[in-house]
């Protein structure tokens, strides 16, 4: 089984790390911790930049949508990307 991402892969996890460095980290996180908030800055910009729709892509899917929850949690990311860019699609919500 090969673990290294390809290309494309690659790109898209450069790109969604590009957007986290401007919206998301420990910081915006802490900020956000005391109203109990969620990031809906973030969230826009993951939606608007295409990412909650990698999933359903053409030429993506379930795993670069996953690549791309990774970075959002390893991010600190408040936001329900997993929800959003993973289940409701599986259940055809999305």
């Amino acid at each position: 089984m090969d673990f290294e991402l390809d290309p494309d892969q690659q790109a898209i996890l450069d790109a969604v790390s590009a957007l986290l460095a401007q919206h998301a980290g420990a910081a915006r996180a802490i900020e956000l911790q005391p109203k109990d908030a969620y990031d809906e800055v973030l969230d826009t910009a993951l939606a608007e930049a295409g990412f909650t729709a990698v999933a359903r892509g053409e030429g993506t899917g379930p795993l670069e949508a996953a690549v791309i929850g990774d970075a959002v949690a390893a991010a600190a990311g408040v936001v329900s990307y997993g929800a959003s860019a993973l289940v409701l699609p599986g259940i055809g919500q999305g």
